[in-house]
């Protein structure tokens, strides 16, 4: 039961950290008109601060993998600091939820659920 309720939670912990990161790329996207050059530079220039976050859901989708049902409760911590790390600060011009980006919520939502 204890391990039911654990991976259920890491599961969700995990889908909020996706939405959280997703968000902030699609409105960086936004920002940058859409334009994959653009979109390109900005990655090239923010890459290692992407990449040192982005490896704190990898630590966590590691620990899973470890045999004791505990570790999926303390998995939950990179998760959470990732959280922390990723909210979203106040734009200057917010998010607006065309149909494109409606779109790609949907289309990332069914990838991320196929994939779990």
């Amino acid at each position: 039961m204890f391990g039911i309720i654990s991976t259920v939670l890491y599961i969700l912990i995990s889908f909020v950290c996706f939405l959280v990161a997703f968000t902030n790329r699609v409105h960086m996207f936004q920002l940058n008109a859409y334009k994959y050059v653009f979109m390109r530079d900005w990655i090239k220039t923010n890459f290692k601060t992407l990449f040192l976050k982005s490896l704190l859901p990898v630590l966590s989708l590691l620990m899973l993998f470890l045999p004791w049902d505990i570790l999926k409760l303390v998995a939950i911590i990179p998760n959470l600091i990732f959280l922390v790390l990723n909210l979203p600060k106040k734009a200057k011009k917010p998010l607006v939820y065309t149909t494109r980006v409606k779109r790609q919520y949907v289309t990332a939502t069914v990838l991320f659920l196929i994939l779990w």
